[in-house]
């Protein structure tokens, strides 16, 4: 058995084509971003998330009140209130889809856009079949919060960063249904008074 001597083995004698690069800042790479740009987009994300969750709440104080005005039956009056709901279920089937074609920032944009547009129309329905098909509608656009925002974050933040940021943007919009109900009861007293 032929015996070699050994020394130990440096760097370019393990690998001597590895090259190392040193770290870089690329402004364009959202891992990049600075802290505070990065809580800025988490942020944004609960806002909206809460926002959505309350608009799914915030009818049902005044649900007697709205079926009265528009001659609805209580079965139609529940479905006003919870189709908004079924929308959500079945819009990221639509969403991710366009998500990976044109964005997640794009489509985020146009359906905030969309979100509006409906909940608008829902605040002059003049018929109960104008107010659920446009709750339905925005209920739709309300979904991209759900289907696109886990992957925002995850392109913001690096694994290691991620639990913190995902627990404050979960728990901000859990609090919307309780705030949306509260809210339209709020005023519903107010106004009868």
């Amino acid at each position: 058995m032929l015996s070699f001597p050994t020394k130990p083995a440096s760097k370019t004698d393990q690998d001597p084509f590895l090259v190392s690069f040193l770290p870089s800042f690329d402004v364009d790479d959202p891992l990049d971003w600075p802290s505070g740009r990065k809580w800025a987009v988490t942020d944004v994300l609960s806002a909206t998330g809460f926002n959505r969750i309350m608009v799914s709440t915030i009818m049902a104080p005044a649900l007697s009140t709205t079926a009265h005005e528009l001659h609805m039956s209580p079965t139609e009056s529940m479905m006003a209130l919870s189709i908004y709901l079924l929308a959500t279920a079945f819009g990221p089937l639509v969403i991710g889809p366009l998500s990976e074609m044109h964005g997640r920032s794009k489509v985020l944009h146009a359906s905030n856009v969309w979100f509006l547009v409906w909940n608008v129309v829902c605040g002059f329905a003049k018929t109960k079949e104008v107010l659920i098909a446009a709750r339905f509608l925005a209920g739709f656009g309300a979904s991209s919060i759900y289907a696109l925002a886990g992957g925002v974050l995850t392109d913001v933040w690096r694994p290691e960063q991620r639990g913190r940021s995902l627990s404050i943007y979960l728990l901000i919009p859990l609090l919307g249904a309780a705030v949306g109900y509260v809210v339209m009861a709020i005023s519903a007293v107010a106004l009868t008074n």
